[in-house]
């Protein structure tokens, strides 16, 4: 752990050092393995085969998940990137649901706090997404940022899990008085801070997303949040 400490050493009190797992089993097969027809055409063709793969990933990761859980990182991170338009509900129940709660039972025994990046359309998944052992939906998308999924919707839903949303990218490149009359806007819309953040979460040019994050500070500093 002396890189992460170090890290966090560096980072004092201006911010939180997270610890990245990597992706859940079957994210990893969609996203980095096969691409999502390859995984497709093998789930449909050869589902024994998938799901001893996906079995090995998952005893790996169960070893990654205990040395993040006995790990100096309070904020535990899987880049999973769902969405609902490729994991359709079912795949979701059976080979998300059931991950994410074991690993989350393991790092609240731990006091971690469990964060996926789940930045795409919701609405489909948002009751199972109720039912996981998570502590935090991360780079949640607004529907005018490409995703389904009304932000007090999922709000309402969520009660008990934190909200991390991402601020659309195509709005970092407007004005600055469009930019700050949308967070306006966004904060009346969310009536508490609480179990909320804002973040950018896209690989926008340094000089952008620095002048996008200073417009947001203000209408923070000035609504008093």
């Amino acid at each position: 752990y002396d890189s992460f400490l170090e890290i966090r050493a560096n980072l004092g009190d201006d911010g939180v050092a997270i610890a990245g797992t990597g992706r859940s089993p079957w994210a990893k097969m969609l996203i980095e393995l096969a691409g999502v027809e390859r995984l497709s055409l093998d789930f449909y063709d050869n589902r024994p085969l998938v799901e001893d793969l996906l079995s090995s990933i998952e005893k790996k990761l169960d070893e990654v998940y205990k040395i993040a859980a006995n790990s100096p990182a309070q904020v535990i991170w899987a880049p999973d990137n769902v969405t609902g338009d490729v994991v359709e509900p079912k795949l979701f129940e059976k080979y998300y649901l059931p991950f994410y709660n074991k690993q989350g039972q393991l790092l609240h025994q731990q006091n971690k706090s469990y964060v996926v990046h789940m930045d795409g359309k919701l609405r489909s998944l948002k009751e199972l997404i109720k039912k996981t052992d998570i502590d935090v939906v991360e780079s949640f998308t607004f529907p005018e940022g490409g995703g389904d999924l009304p932000f007090e919707e999922a709000r309402a839903a969520w009660e008990n899990k934190s909200i991390i949303a991402n601020l659309p990218g195509f709005l970092c490149f407007k004005e600055e008085k469009i930019v700050k009359e949308y967070i306006y806007n966004l904060i009346n819309r969310a009536s508490s801070k609480k179990n909320f953040m804002l973040e950018i979460s896209e690989d926008l040019p340094h000089k952008t997303q620095g002048r996008t994050l200073s417009w947001v500070a203000q209408v923070m500093k000035d609504k008093g949040e």
